[in-house]
């Protein structure tokens, strides 16, 4: 049985190191939904991974965050290799040689 992962959101999206959105009160809680492949015009692939809203939330307010105006459950697109250059290069900055 695969092991769920989960990810925390935010109305303001400031994504941290450990992909949590933190919330000033409360947390949108959002589970790994699939892979996917896209293409962009240049013709490069991004491999991102995408989370979902989970449809039971804490509250009813955190539902209506959870949603979008049409009524779907809202998703986010992490893109782990941009993650990993963009840590890499603040790494690169802040150490003595750069």
């Amino acid at each position: 049985m695969p092991v769920k992962r989960t990810l925390s959101i935010s109305s303001s999206y400031n994504m941290n190191k450990t992909h949590k959105m933190s919330c000033q009160i409360q947390i949108i809680k959002l589970s790994f939904n699939r892979y996917n492949t896209r293409k962009d015009k240049y013709g490069f692939k991004r491999n991102l991974k995408i989370y979902q809203a989970n449809k039971i939330q804490l509250s009813s307010k955190l539902d209506k965050l959870a949603k979008t105006p049409s009524g779907r459950q809202r998703q986010i697109q992490v893109n782990q290799t941009w993650n990993y250059y963009k840590e890499k290069i603040k790494e690169n900055l802040s150490s003595d040689e750069g």
